[in-house]
């Protein structure tokens, strides 16, 4: 599976291969907006890598709640991301 562990401003992200990418992160919790600063990016992608990171280096809203996060680049491309139990 991907992952996202967010820390107060940062992130590691990691694809299903164990390649990982990070950076910083800002939100808006009124607005419901995010945006992702990716400083770190994975060495390779699969074709599915890439199509999941340009919707996080594109985030621009947010869904979700203390199971389910969404992050939305546009209204027809989201991530959905469950909590790691």
């Amino acid at each position: 599976g991907y992952k996202l562990t967010f820390q107060s401003s940062t992130f590691i992200g990691e694809f299903s291969t164990g390649d990982k990418f990070s950076g910083k992160w800002n939100v808006d919790p009124k607005a419901r907006t995010m945006y992702f600063i990716i400083s770190e990016k994975p060495a390779k992608f699969t074709s599915f890598d890439h199509s999941i990171f340009a919707v996080l280096k594109d985030v621009k809203y947010y869904k979700g709640d203390s199971h389910t996060l969404e992050l939305h680049s546009d209204k027809d491309n989201l991530i959905r991301f469950n909590h790691e139990r």
